[in-house]
């Protein structure tokens, strides 16, 4: 059994970590997008997950590597963090204001 990354925002950076997960660490590749990435689903045997909520229930690891925008402003909030498994690990290497910061607080307390 491998583990799952997924990864939210698959540009230049998330594809480099898509490519280390899957080559590097045999997982699995979810990634969420504005639009499906054919070119990333054959390199990295990723799957696009048009739901984000879908991608967080389902990856052991949530990678965010998008562009803060109107959209993704507090994207990672707190229905989005009860839905990631409990064991999950969260990385935000986007800009900070992708993450609500109160409701991670919160879910870390809980």
């Amino acid at each position: 059994h491998s583990s799952t990354i997924g990864i939210v925002g698959m540009g230049r950076i998330g594809c480099e970590i898509a490519r280390r997960a899957r080559y590097g660490f045999g997982m699995n590749v979810l990634y969420h997008n504005r639009r499906p990435d054919k070119d990333a689903e054959s390199k990295f045997d990723a799957q696009y997950m048009e739901n984000l909520h879908d991608l967080l229930h389902q990856s052991d690891y949530v990678v965010l590597s998008c562009p803060l925008t109107k959209e993704t402003t507090n994207l990672i909030d707190a229905k989005a963090l009860s839905l990631m498994k409990s064991t999950g690990i969260l990385v935000n290497v986007a800009r900070g204001g992708v993450v609500d910061t109160d409701a991670l607080l919160n879910a870390l307390e809980s």
